[in-house]
């Protein structure tokens, strides 16, 4: 179980409350946000890419570009990929691809091996291909020329993408202020499977996506980063605004917390009384109540 299977149950209670909360301002949003997508240019997947593992090794490179401008060097230790690194006793894998070249080609690769690493570190599951040298004792980047030509479209694919990312993101170029906390989780976490967003960075909340559609933007992706959001009932991250960053469109989307609720301390208690009552232990825990605001304002980078 998780947030994204829960959103994509239509029986789940999770699900029905989010449902319950849909109105004309919400799919005036989705739509608005959808028709400025239409507007952006788009890097197309490489023939024979790697979908999953490229989406997650830009995922990748956004936390090793925000973690430059804010000068932590030791970012890779708190990410998913680091458990797996150490699941598989390869640290200084994990270090090497942290380290940062100008050279897209090769960043792409680091980012692709760091997103393998990942989906040990989640799951538990078999040991990717792409891993398999290391394992096997390679700790310097001399592959041959068939391995590389196995990956060549994933890291063709990813290539195009990360070289793009300082020119998206200039609003950070000036530096960050505090470090990025990557796979962040949040109070009611545990209830939801351990529910962890991709990254937290100066009071933005942060989902990175490599969809190539002309309109990705779905209610369930809005319900998403607002589930994490609700989530977080102590307002440890104090999560101001929701960010969505298009990595084939060059596209940033920001929306400000106090444009899309009412009273967000509210609604986050009416959040944790349904979680509480369908997924946790002690039903008396909270109580409250609240909508989603009518009112929003969109930006787009």
């Amino acid at each position: 179980m998780s947030l994204t299977s829960e959103l994509r149950n239509q029986n789940s209670p999770l699900k029905k409350w989010f449902d319950s909360k849909l109105n004309d301002a919400i799919l005036k949003l989705v739509s608005n946000h959808n028709n400025l997508m239409c507007r952006q240019q788009i890097i197309r997947p490489v023939d024979g890419t790697d979908f999953a593992l490229v989406g997650n090794a830009v995922c990748y490179a956004v936390r090793k570009h925000l973690s430059q401008r804010a000068n932590d060097v030791n970012w890779m230790y708190n990410t998913i990929a680091n458990m797996g690194a150490k699941k598989l006793n390869v640290i200084p894998l994990l270090e090497k691809c942290a380290t940062y070249t100008n050279v897209p080609e090769e960043e792409a690769y680091k980012c692709l091996l760091l997103s393998a690493l990942e989906g040990k570190g989640r799951m538990g599951i078999s040991n990717h291909p792409i891993l398999q040298p290391f394992i096997n004792g390679e700790k310097l980047f001399q592959l041959d020329k068939q391995f590389f030509n196995k990956w060549h479209p994933s890291i063709t694919d990813a290539a195009a993408i990360i070289k793009t990312i300082p020119k998206t993101w200039q609003f950070c170029a000036n530096g960050i202020n505090s470090k990025i906390i990557s796979n962040a989780t949040f109070s009611l976490s545990n209830c939801i499977g351990g529910a962890d967003a991709q990254i937290i960075c100066d009071n933005r909340l942060i989902d990175v996506r490599t969809s190539a559609k002309r309109q990705p933007f779905t209610i369930d992706n809005l319900y998403q980063q607002i589930g994490y959001c609700l989530l977080d009932t102590d307002d440890m991250y104090s999560i101001r605004e929701l960010v969505w960053y298009y990595s084939r469109q060059q596209a940033l989307f920001t929306y400000p917390i106090e444009k899309l609720f009412r009273n967000l301390p509210r609604l986050r208690n009416e959040f944790a009384e349904m979680i509480w009552e369908n997924y946790g232990n002690d039903d008396d825990f909270f109580n409250g109540g609240l909508d989603l605001l009518g009112r929003y304002q969109l930006y787009i980078d």
